[in-house]
């Protein structure tokens, strides 16, 4: 249900919450948290009363069923869900940190959550999740803008968005970043390697019903930069052998040193061929680093479908079969 904080009167207020939800197992928690608070045949507060309330952003219950209680919404930028703090990003504007995050308004289920934390680096990981994994030799990093052609919208407006910015927008904004993705996990297998996640830029907000753009009344801004994996990719989908690392990996302040000091850059990889830019990046200066960073990936998975290698064409066409379930 989220995050509560209660005063001892609130007492016969929970001790009813309990009795009804178990004399509904059927009905959600917080369903029942709900009627509870709009229930009616308890004494009523006066005018006055109201008024004073209203001007503490408070209301008060009117159930039969429990003494009344004064109740309101904790301050959202403070007390977070993973929409305010990782989506319209209400604390970062307000500069002040959140208290406490929920983990709220997130796909891709457990996984999920656990995946935003991380990208916020409030998921505490052994020192091993640092490290290269047993049969890796390191990490891979993905330089390089989105396209000033993609990511900026362009109209005329169809209805489907706010000002230029359109579903058709969104998702070949979407789409251009899903094949750099996908170009970078194929990379980062072939050289035994984990992908960190570039970071993200969604046209759109995610949610469960219609909207154009944003969900309604709510204050997120378009685009949406550091948008959050799950907002695009299937999080719980994806095998623990593909997974990539966050893209806040390399500012975690628990990264080894030797880790974050060792680094190699491969500014414009010559893509002619599988066989030359892998060789390129096989170099012992790229083998010795614990990180490898490739600037301006091209499409990594059609080169290597089209690779006289039987074994780089396979990776490639393995992953597409994997990928489509």
């Amino acid at each position: 249900i989220g995050v509560i904080y209660a005063r001892p009167r609130a007492r016969e207020f929970a001790a009813a919450w309990r009795a009804a939800v178990r004399d509904h197992p059927d009905r959600w928690d917080q369903a029942v948290f709900n009627d509870l608070l709009k229930e009616r045949g308890g004494p009523a507060p006066s005018a006055a009363e109201v008024r004073r309330l209203q001007g503490l952003r408070l209301l008060r219950s009117q159930s039969n069923r429990f003494a009344p209680i004064n109740f309101g919404v904790l301050p959202i930028a403070l007390f977070t869900s993973g929409h305010t703090w990782c989506v319209s990003k209400l604390p970062e504007r307000r500069g002040s940190p959140p208290l406490a995050y929920h983990t709220a308004f997130v796909f891709s289920g457990g996984r999920g959550k656990r995946h935003r934390m991380r990208e916020h680096m409030v998921w505490y990981d052994p020192p091993s999740y640092y490290r290269p994994e047993p049969g890796e030799v390191g990490f891979l990093v993905l330089s390089g803008d989105i396209p000033r052609e993609v990511l900026e919208p362009r109209g005329p407006q169809d209805g489907t968005g706010t000002g230029n910015m359109t579903v058709a927008w969104h998702f070949a904004l979407a789409n251009w970043q899903i094949a750099r993705v996908r170009s970078g996990l194929l990379l980062a297998r072939r050289l035994r390697r984990r992908l960190i996640m570039p970071r993200l830029i969604c046209g759109f907000d995610r949610w469960w019903a219609p909207h154009v753009g944003i969900i309604p009344h709510s204050s997120t801004r378009l685009p949406i930069p550091d948008c959050p994996m799950d907002h695009i990719f299937s999080v719980e989908s994806i095998p623990f052998d593909w997974m990539p690392r966050e893209y806040s990996f390399l500012e975690n302040p628990r990264l080894p040193a030797e880790v974050r000091d060792s680094w190699h850059k491969v500014p414009s990889p010559n893509y002619a061929s599988a066989t030359a830019f892998l060789q390129e990046l096989a170099s012992p200066e790229a083998e010795r680093a614990a990180v490898l960073e490739v600037s301006h990936v091209a499409d990594v998975f059609d080169i290597f479908r089209r690779s006289d290698d039987p074994e780089v064409a396979a990776l490639a066409d393995n992953f597409e079969k994997a990928a489509k379930g």
